[in-house]
């Protein structure tokens, strides 16, 4: 997947005050609108939930969520708005290959797609939504020689060793009910030894 799209609330207030804005609901009802035409171009009838994260029990509806789920377009763009609104719960939704969809910050949502899907989309527009159009980031590349260990004084030290200035360390763990992962620390070794 090559390219990125970004929709964002076009008002200020949407993006500062998310779901409590008396816009959001206008804003609400044009990213589901987005968000069900980028699932039915993709032609995904399901997306894999993925790095999934949750500080508290999931609701009811969403009872059955967790890593490797597959859900429903209606439930995707769901969680998607929820997301987006600042009521989580947060995860990757993706059709593998077609669509990937992620909640950014101040209400935004990106979607990753195909540059078939981009083109089909590309026309698409509203007046509560700003839809910024990129190429997406290349994928990460595979880390040839990872430190698998505690994060203790030794640990600190072989990062050290394996690194002159900027070092990124991926941090994955699990907490809550057996579902999450965070990733991604950026580490300055210069102010921190």
């Amino acid at each position: 997947m090559s390219k990125e799209l970004i929709i964002s609330p076009r008002s200020e207030r949407v993006r500062e005050e998310l779901a409590e804005a008396a816009a959001w609901s206008a804003y609400a009802a044009e990213l589901r609108k987005a968000l069900g035409a980028a699932i039915e171009k993709s032609g995904a009838d399901l997306l894999e939930v993925g790095g999934l994260l949750v500080s508290e029990p999931l609701p009811e509806e969403h009872r059955g969520l967790r890593n490797g789920a597959e859900v429903r377009p209606p439930q995707a763009i769901g969680l998607a708005e929820g997301m987006a609104a600042g009521r989580g719960p947060y995860c990757q939704l993706a059709a593998p290959g077609r669509l990937q969809i992620e909640s950014g910050w101040d209400g935004a949502v990106h979607l990753f797609t195909t540059p078939a899907v981009a083109a089909d989309l590309a026309g698409f527009h509203g007046e509560g939504v700003t839809f910024l159009w990129r190429d997406a980031a290349p994928e990460p590349i595979e880390v040839s020689d990872p430190v698998d260990a505690v994060a203790d004084a030794g640990f600190w030290a072989r990062v050290a060793e394996a690194s002159e200035r900027l070092t990124l360390v991926c941090e994955r763990w699990a907490y809550g009910a057996g579902c999450g992962s965070f990733r991604g620390k950026v580490v300055d070794q210069a102010s921190s030894w």
